[in-house]
């Protein structure tokens, strides 16, 4: 998901080198601004749930000498021992919780896609059920965490009166 959003931010770059009407330049920071926030959204919860499966070490479904469930290590750098949480679920459920927030009237659509990523995820034998929900509960938190953190900083979103976060317009 990074590759395209940074060419595109790479793109909007160059286009803002280049003298245009003061109108075309605010579109082009308005959506400069929202491929920044879908580009952490993804990346930061993704590179916390890479630390976190190394960390935390758990055996895959198929991992030859596994125990089960709570087969443990810790610290392992063997792909069969990068479970908890699933890596896919994450970015797939970090980029619809992203766009959501942008464009809440698509939420359907939007959280349809991470739901058929963990289920085949569980299905194909890479992650447990858990696996999946936890990367749901950890890619959740972070994109809400960033979407607060712009919030606060009057960066795509902003709070109103009654605390609720709110999309800003152009």
């Amino acid at each position: 998901f990074l590759w395209p959003i940074g060419l595109a931010l790479l793109a909007i770059l160059i286009a803002t080198t280049l003298s245009w009407p003061l109108r075309i330049r605010a579109v082009l920071h308005h959506w400069g601004m929202r491929l920044s926030f879908i580009a952490a959204a993804v990346a930061i919860p993704g590179l916390t749930v890479s630390l976190l499966k190394f960390i935390v070490g758990r055996a895959r479904p198929e991992a030859a000498g596994s125990t089960g469930i709570l087969d443990i290590t810790g610290f392992n750098l063997d792909a069969d021992f990068q479970s908890f949480p699933s890596g896919h679920t994450t970015n797939a459920i970090t980029l619809a919780i992203a766009l959501t927030v942008l464009w809440p009237r698509y939420w359907v659509f939007f959280l349809s896609f991470p739901i058929v990523i963990a289920v085949s995820r569980v299905m194909t034998l890479d992650h447990y059920p858990s696996d999946t929900v936890g990367a749901w509960l950890f890619g959740a938190a972070g994109v809400l965490w960033i979407r607060n953190w712009c919030a606060r900083r009057k960066l795509v979103f902003a709070p109103r009166a009654d605390g609720r976060i709110v999309r800003r317009r152009l």
